[in-house]
């Protein structure tokens, strides 16, 4: 198989058919490697990805002056992050309305994908969640407080719901109550939204009004301010 020549297009088009012939040619080479992207050397595609924001200046500064950056969940995991809080938003738009938060770090854009829980690192900072009221939202809430028992969760209550609940949609699929991972005013609220006589009830985060979101990460920011 000639090998000059041979253009990345043509790898990625090709990817299985040459991983399967190259890992008969070189007698498993390729399957022992990883793959055809690690056998040749090249950096592998990642398969998640992460934003990150420093909500202060002294963290911008601490990571290059960037505002926004988005790194693989491996390097997510592996790297820990600068910053005594960090706050985890489940969807991307409320993500870049976070305002200023001192010693803050914003991670959001990751969806259903808690893997992000699992970086070891996160056991020594102050970690909140911010995630949709509906089955989806508290699952993941509920997966994070696994491997996080002292996260924090944020506008994911009776009182948000109650708040904006013109705003409230439903929920198109649902998903079942987690076993364990949810306080026992979470697993109320999870029943009521399933059990609502209406439908079953969802409030996504981009609709609370910016004056209550600000009101309560302050306030969140403040308490761990008054801990530490």
């Amino acid at each position: 198989m000639p090998v000059q020549g041979i253009d990345t297009k043509f790898l990625e088009t090709h990817t299985p058919l040459l991983t399967t012939l190259l890992d008969v040619i070189h007698n498993g080479a390729l399957c022992e490697a990883g793959g055809l992207e690690a056998w040749l050397g090249c950096l592998q595609t990642p398969s998640n990805w992460l934003y990150i924001r420093p909500l202060c200046p002294e963290l911008r500064q601490q990571m290059g002056g960037f505002s926004v950056l988005q790194i693989p969940l491996e390097e997510f995991l592996a790297r820990p992050l600068p910053g005594r809080r960090v706050l985890f938003v489940e969807n991307t738009k409320p993500g870049y309305a976070l305002p200023e938060l001192p010693d803050t770090v914003a991670i959001f854009g990751g969806g259903r994908n808690t893997q992000w829980r699992m970086a070891p690192w996160l056991a020594k900072r102050d970690v909140a969640y911010w995630g949709d009221i509906d089955s989806w939202g508290l699952t993941i809430l509920a997966h994070a407080r696994q491997a996080l028992p002292g996260i924090t969760a944020l506008m994911m209550d009776h009182e948000t719901l109650m708040a904006h609940m013109d705003f409230s949609v439903e929920e198109p699929r649902s998903t079942n109550l987690p076993a364990v991972g949810l306080l026992s005013e979470e697993r109320l609220l999870f029943e009521s939204l399933i059990k609502s006589a209406q439908s079953i009830i969802r409030l996504e985060q981009e609709y609370l009004a910016q004056n209550y979101v600000l009101s309560k990460l302050y306030s969140w920011a403040n308490c761990c301010t008054t801990k530490s």
